[in-house]
């Protein structure tokens, strides 16, 4: 009865495929999430589908979840958290964004929306769920603490409305 929820699936990544190690071995560190957001026993990230704007004949738009994932080192000197991620299907391709922090200590209080990866989902009129989607991280992101992961492969990902 007192179990907690298990963390939402309407949109679950797991940031890169080394991420979690890094945070929790290298850096002696943890991940929390909030506000509609959750963390899987293997570190991959849950969250909450907060709206669904596409077209129905292009398939064209906006999936907007909900959440806040913080990533947290040792003794919390360095906090990068990523806030509201949205799935945007345009002609020019698919990308997730989301709001992340503009540094590495700044965690949830100071944020910014950014292109993180390019998704290898095109638009699908009808589609309502996608699992597994390959994706590769954009050439610039943020806080810089994330440029070693330029582009390259992010982990994929699963998400749906």
């Amino acid at each position: 009865p007192n179990a907690p929820a298990p963390p939402p699936s309407d949109l679950r990544w797991a940031f890169a495929p080394s991420f979690a190690d890094v945070v929790t071995g290298t850096l002696q560190g943890s991940f929390a999430g909030s506000g509609g957001a959750g963390v899987y026993p293997d570190n991959s990230f849950g969250f909450t589908l907060g709206a669904a704007e596409l077209d129905p004949a292009t398939g064209y738009g906006v999936l907007r979840y909900r959440g806040t994932i913080l990533a947290s080192t040792r003794f919390h000197l360095g906090e990068i958290a990523i806030v509201d991620p949205e799935i945007e299907f345009t002609p020019d391709g698919t990308w997730l964004t989301a709001a992340a922090s503009t540094s590495e200590t700044a965690g949830p209080d100071s944020v910014a929306r950014n292109r993180i990866a390019r998704l290898d989902a095109p638009a699908a009129p009808g589609v309502t769920r996608w699992s597994e989607v390959p994706a590769r991280f954009e050439p610039i992101l943020s806080p810089p603490a994330l440029l070693p992961y330029a582009n390259s492969e992010a982990a994929p990902v699963t998400f749906g409305y």
